[in-house]
C-alpha cells in the first residue's frame, strides 16, 4: 500500500506532530509513505525518519497550474491520499475531484475549536463531503455526522497517539512545564496566575501564533514581578527530550482536540492537571479522574496539584498510556481505516 500524508506544513504544531509521528510509524511498519507539504517544509522535518520522502508543493498560488499539475501527478501515484486538517483538504479535495481520484482520500480534521465553532467549512457538507472522515475527538465525529450528515461507517474516532522517543537532552527544570503554542485559546495567562499564586517557576514551550496575546503574557510578567519565575522557549521541536527536566504539567486550554501533550506527558510517567477538553482528556477523566479539572478556580487548581504531588502516580500515567494510547494500537486502527471500503 503506498500512502500519501498531505498537509500544509511541518511547523510545530499538534496536528504536524501527529502526521510525523504516524509517518514515522507507518515507516516503521514498512509500508511506503511520502509526504507533501503544501506552503513549507517545517521545522518537524527534522523528526522525520531518512527514509521519508518529503515533497514541497512550491505553488505560487492556490490556482498555480504548475502545482496542481504535479498535486495530480501524486495523486495517481498513491493508494491513500491521507490529508491533515482542513483548508488543506479542502485545496487537495478539489483537485482531486477534477483527476478523478476523490475516493482515494481521507479527511483528517484536528480542528481544536469544534466545540466553540461549529461552522461548516465551505464545500465539506456538499461537493467536497470527505469519503472518510477521521476525528480527533468525539466533539469532531458527532459534528461530522450532524452537519456533514456522512455515514456512521465512514466517521472514524482516532485519538492523537505519540511515536515514542526515549532521547535526552539535558537542560535545568523549572517547578513546572506547559507546551502548547502562544495564543488566546490556550490560555496561558491563567497558568501565569496560577504560577503567582504558589510562588513556583515555570517553562512555557510554544510558537508565538498570536504577538498581541504573547505581549499580554509578557505584561503580565512584567506587573507581577515574574520574570526570574517564567522562561518561553519557542523553537524546541522535540518536546519528549525535554519533558524528563520537569515533575509537573499543565494544560489549561479553553478548547482542544487532543490534547497531544497529555499523551506526551503520560509517556513519560509526569504528573499533570489539565482542563477538561478534548478527546484525551475524556478518555483519561474515565480512567483516573485525578488529572482532570473542569474548571478554572485557582483554589481548586491549587489543591488538586497538591494532592497529585503528594502521590506517586508516575507508574500509573505510563500503565494508563501503555493501555489506551499506545502507538502500536494507533497503527493497527489506521490501517483499518485505510482498507476500509
Amino acid at each position: 500500500m503506498k500512502i500519501l500524508q498531505v498537509i500544509d506544513d511541518l511547523s510545530v504544531g499538534g496536528a504536524e506532530r501527529v502526521l510525523v509521528d504516524l509517518s514515522n510509524l507507518l515507516n516503521y511498519h514498512n509500508e511506503d509513505v511520502h509526504i507533501l507539504c503544501i506552503s513549507n517544509y517545517g521545522a518537524l522535518k527534522d523528526l522525520l525518519h531518512k527514509n521519508i520522502e518529503v515533497t514541497l508543493l512550491e505553488r505560487k498560488s492556490k490556482i498555480d497550474p504548475h502545482a496542481i499539475r504535479k498535486v495530480i501527478r501524486l495523486l495517481n501515484q498513491y493508494d491513500i491520499i491521507h490529508v491533515h486538517m482542513r483548508h488543506t483538504y479542502r485545496y487537495v479535495a478539489i483537485i482531486a475531484k477534477l483527476s478523478g481520484n476523490f475516493s482515494k482520500l481521507v479527511f483528517h480534521d484536528h480542528y481544536g475549536k469544534i466545540d466553540i465553532d461549529k461552522n461548516i467549512p465551505f464545500g465539506l457538507d456538499s461537493f467536497l463531503k470527505p469519503r472518510k472522515y477521521i476525528g480527533v475527538s468525539k466533539s469532531l465525529t458527532n459534528w461530522a455526522t450532524k452537519h456533514l450528515r456522512i455515514p456512521k461507517q465512514s466517521i472514524f474516532l482516532l485519538p492523537n497517539t505519540i511515536f515514542p522517543d526515549n532521547t535526552f537532552k539535558n537542560i535545568k527544570g523549572t517547578d513546572f512545564v506547559q507546551v502548547g503554542n502562544i495564543k488566546r485559546v490556550k490560555n496561558q495567562l491563567f497558568s501565569l496566575s496560577l504560577i503567582k499564586r504558589l510562588e513556583k517557576t515555570i517553562t512555557f514551550y510554544g510558537k508565538v501564533v498570536e504577538p498581541e496575546y504573547f505581549d499580554e503574557l509578557q505584561d503580565y510578567v512584567q506587573r507581577h514581578n515574574l520574570n526570574d519565575n517564567v522562561i518561553f522557549i519557542h523553537d524546541e521541536v522535540n518536546i519528549q527530550r525535554i519533558l524528563p527536566n520537569y515533575s509537573f504539567g499543565l494544560q489549561t486550554a479553553h478548547s482542544e482536540s487532543g490534547p497531544l501533550v497529555l499523551i506526551e506527558y503520560m509517556s513519560k510517567g509526569i504528573p499533570f492537571l489539565s482542563n477538561y477538553t478534548g478527546e484525551v482528556a475524556t478518555l483519561l477523566n474515565k480512567v483516573d479522574q485525578r488529572f482532570i479539572i473542569d474548571n478554572f478556580d485557582l483554589d481548586q487548581w491549587q489543591k488538586r496539584i497538591e494532592k497529585i504531588q503528594a502521590e506517586n502516580t508516575s507508574a500509573t500515567l505510563k500503565q494508563i498510556f501503555d493501555q489506551y494510547f499506545s502507538a502500536e494500537k494507533y497503527y493497527a486502527k489506521c490501517i483499518r481505516i485505510y482498507n476500509e471500503k
